[in-house]
């Protein structure tokens, strides 16, 4: 009988642990799929702006692909870390300081 009670706690364990795999990893790729939709749908605001606009095509892929890279540098430069606005102005100043120390220093 031990060995049933064993088995059926390992079973429980193991199924539980899947279970979080599982729901941790559809998490991560819903937000990246809202981050995704979201920088898709600045993108194609840009695009009809830019259509509207008549907009020669040379100038507007180079709006567009300035637009990507502007993106892309500021998710890189400083991430939406809703969390710091939680933190102290004080800490928050101390904080900008660091981060931006090796530029100060340049």
């Amino acid at each position: 009988i031990a060995e049933r009670i064993f088995a059926l706690v390992t079973t429980f364990v193991g199924f539980v642990i899947a279970t979080w795999v599982v729901s941790s990893i559809t998490t991560i790729m819903t937000r990246l799929e809202i981050a995704a939709a979201q920088d898709a749908k600045r993108l194609f605001s840009l695009q009809e702006f830019l259509v509207d606009s008549k907009i020669t095509p040379r100038l507007a892929r180079r709006v567009q692909r300035n637009a990507r890279h502007a993106i892309q540098m500021l998710k890189k430069d400083k991430p939406n870390l809703e969390v710091l606005t939680l933190i102290s102005e004080p800490l928050r100043v101390e904080l900008d300081f660091e981060v931006n120390a090796p530029l100060l220093a340049s």
